[in-house]
């Protein structure tokens, strides 16, 4: 049942302190992916929420990943 997995991922990411507008932007992204996504033949239905609900957090975090240009001299500011 999608609700029941998407009102469990809103709980725990509000008991994470996850800010609540982006708590609502990550459900109604994975929710809204999840039905309408492709019943993939080599994914039961839960590694396929699995799978969604990874794919939004690399979104959310930022899906490229960057060097870190360190100092020469004194400490790297990040």
């Amino acid at each position: 049942d999608i609700d029941a997995t998407v009102r469990e991922i809103r709980r725990a990411l509000l008991d994470a302190d996850v800010a609540v507008p982006v708590v609502r932007e990550f459900v109604a992204h994975v929710k809204e992916r999840a039905l309408g996504a492709e019943v993939s033949e080599a994914l039961n239905p839960s590694q396929q929420i699995v799978k969604i609900v990874n794919d939004e957090l690399v979104s959310i975090l930022g899906g490229s990943t960057r060097r870190i240009n360190m100092a020469k001299s004194g400490p790297t500011i990040i």
